[in-house]
C-alpha cells in the first residue's frame, strides 16, 4: 500500500482525534520531491491529501502551501508556453 493510500484513509477514518493527531508527525519530504520535476503530478496529489490532513487536525499547512507554490513554479519554469501541454 502506498503513502498516499495511507494519508487518505487516515483521512477518512474516525481511527483518531485532534489531540492524537497533533502528536503524530508527518515528515513532509516523505512525500515530495521537489529536486524532480518529472514528480510535478505525484507532488502535487500527495501535498493535496496532507493538506487535507493537517486541516482536518487542526495542524499548520502553511509549509504545504509553500511546496505545492514551489511544486507549481517548476513546471511553469520548465514549460512556460502553453503549447508544451498540447493546447
Amino acid at each position: 500500500m502506498d503513502k498516499r493510500r495511507i494519508i487518505k484513509i487516515i483521512v477518512e477514518s474516525t481511527l483518531f482525534n485532534k489531540g492524537e493527531m497533533k502528536s503524530f508527525k508527518i515528515e513532509i519530504d516523505d512525500y515530495i520531491d521537489l529536486s524532480n520535476s518529472s514528480a510535478y503530478f505525484n507532488n502535487k496529489q500527495n501535498l493535496e491529501i496532507l493538506i487535507a490532513v493537517f486541516e482536518k487536525f487542526g495542524k499548520s499547512t502553511h509549509s504545504l502551501y509553500e511546496s505545492l507554490a514551489i511544486n507549481e513554479d517548476i513546471i511553469i519554469t520548465e514549460h512556460p508556453n502553453d503549447e508544451d501541454f498540447g493546447n
